[in-house]
C-alpha cells in the first residue's frame, strides 16, 4: 500500500531498489537497530537478505524534493505472539530532520492495521535516543530496558542500547489517529477506508 502523509509517502520496496538501499546501508554506521547488525555481505547476499525474515518493508520519501529520506522494515516477526523486530534506516541528508520518523508514523499505522500485530520492538544507540524524545516522553515508546556497552561504535568506543517498544492499541490511540486524519487528506479513500476497516 502506497500512503502519503505530510511531507512524505511511503511505497513498497522493489528489486529495482536495490541500490538506494544498499546506498543508505553504506552512508553510516547501522549496526545498531538495524537487523544484519554490521554483517557484511556480498552484492548477491544482499539482495537476497533484502526480503529475508521481513515483513513489511518500505521506502520512504520525502516529498517536497521526491527524493528516499530512508526504509523502514518491520522483521523476526512472531505471528503467533504478535511481535516483531522494527529496523529504521535514514539518508544522512535526512538524518535528524524529522523526514524518517514521519514515515516511520504511516508505517506503523499501515502495520498494526494490516498484520495480527500488537507491539514492535526496537533497538536504538543511546546517542539516538533523541530521534524518538517526543514519544517516549509522552509514553508511546517505551524504553523497556537497557544494554549498557552493549554496541562497539567504528572508532572502538562502546555505547549503551536501549530496547524500545510501542503497542498497538495505544499506538492505534493517539499516533495512529493523526496518521490516519492526515493520509485522509492526501491518499485516496479506498486506502483510508482500508486502514480503519482493517482497525475497526
Amino acid at each position: 500500500m502506497n500512503l502519503t502523509g505530510f511531507h512524505v509517502r511511503t511505497r513498497p520496496t522493489t528489486p529495482g531498489d536495490m541500490p538506494v538501499l544498499e546506498a543508505i546501508d553504506l552512508e553510516a554506521d547501522r549496526t545498531v537497530g538495524w537487523r544484519l547488525h554490521g554483517e557484511v555481505l556480498s552484492p548477491a547476499a544482499r539482495a537476497a537478505s533484502a526480503w529475508t525474515s521481513v515483513l513489511a518493508q518500505r521506502l520512504v520519501i520525502a516529498t517536497d524534493a521526491d527524493e528516499p529520506a530512508g526504509y523502514v522494515t518491520a522483521y523476526d516477526a512472531n505471528l503467533r505472539s504478535g511481535t516483531v523486530w522494527l529496523a529504521v534506516a535514514s539518508t544522512e541528508h535526512h538524518r535528524g530532520r524529522g523526514t524518517l520518523m514521519a514515515g516511520v508514523g504511516l508505517f506503523l499505522t499501515e502495520l498494526f492495521s494490516q498484520y495480527p500485530i500488537r507491539r514492535c520492538l526496537a533497538e536504538c544507540a543511546a546517542e539516538n535516543l533523541g530521534f524518538y524524545e517526543s514519544v517516549i516522553a509522552e509514553g508511546t515508546f517505551v524504553v523497556e530496558g537497557t544494554f549498557a556497552g552493549h554496541h562497539r561504535r567504528p572508532d572502538g568506543s562502546f555505547t549503551d542500547v536501549s530496547l524500545l517498544a510501542v503497542e498497538r492499541d495505544h499506538w492505534m490511540e493517539t499516533w495512529g489517529r493523526f496518521v490516519l486524519r492526515r493520509v485522509a487528506r492526501h491518499d485516496n479513500e479506498r486506502n483510508v477506508d482500508e486502514l480503519r476497516g482493517l482497525y475497526a
